[in-house]
């Protein structure tokens, strides 16, 4: 299948054991289609889990609608 690691910014684990339970794996073609794609561990506040974002417009440019 060849998946990607999309890699992560934010805390290294996303359980409070120490472990990297969750990621985001993609393949060749969506990461053609989504090239600026970002994944951020976000802060935990009331889990023993920190939850995942995937945030496929990281980085684009804002569109402005013609006048």
């Amino acid at each position: 299948c060849n998946f990607l690691d999309l890699g992560f910014s934010g805390p290294h684990f996303t359980w409070m054991n120490y472990s990297r339970l969750d990621k985001f794996m993609s393949n060749t073609s969506w990461k053609e289609t989504f090239p600026n794609a970002r994944v951020v561990h976000v802060t935990r506040t009331h889990s023993d889990h920190h939850p995942i974002l995937l945030n496929t417009m990281a980085s684009m440019p804002l569109i402005t609608k013609p006048s």
